[in-house]
């Protein structure tokens, strides 16, 4: 899985927590005399290296968190910040479901794949992130082979 740039959506979402969070520190003449937008990109910076508007899919969650606190909503903060440890697998869950909504396939596939003699794994939960991804790509992989079989003018289109 490549680490993308933030999509607009939630560039939005982190300005909105940005805004927020700028409220909430002027009330508390925390700001250091900066603008919103100076204050916003300072913060971001500290939090995770880059301003929103450069920030990849991996700085997400560490942005959002940083935010979150900043306005007072610690749980919400402390909640974002305990996803970030199994972000990826999450990522990799979705988008295998997605594949095999795509290709037509069932879950009783992707297990088949994961307990096979390629994985060696008891069940689907027990493979490795780097094994998830190579089930993923094995299933793109024989997904479109599928696809090209069944109508070789027709190739399966994106999932929705």
């Amino acid at each position: 899985m490549s680490d993308n740039p933030l999509s607009n959506l939630q560039k939005a979402v982190l300005s909105q927590i940005a805004k927020k969070a700028y409220e909430v520190a002027g009330r508390h003449f925390a700001t250091d005399d900066l603008t919103s937008e100076d204050w916003r990109h300072r913060e971001a910076i500290t939090a995770c290296g880059s301003r929103i508007s450069q920030a990849r899919n991996s700085q997400y969650n560490a942005l959002k968190s940083h935010f979150e606190n900043l306005a007072g909503a610690a749980g919400r903060a402390f909640s974002t910040a305990m996803r970030e440890p199994t972000e990826r697998r999450r990522q990799l869950l979705w988008s295998l479901d997605q594949s095999l909504k795509k290709y037509g396939l069932d879950q009783a596939y992707v297990d088949a794949l994961a307990t096979g003699p390629r994985f060696k794994s008891a069940t689907l939960s027990a493979l490795t992130d780097d094994q998830l991804l190579q089930l993923l790509m094995t299933v793109n992989n024989r997904g479109r082979g599928k696809c090209v079989a069944e109508a070789p003018q027709a190739p399966c289109n994106d999932p929705a």
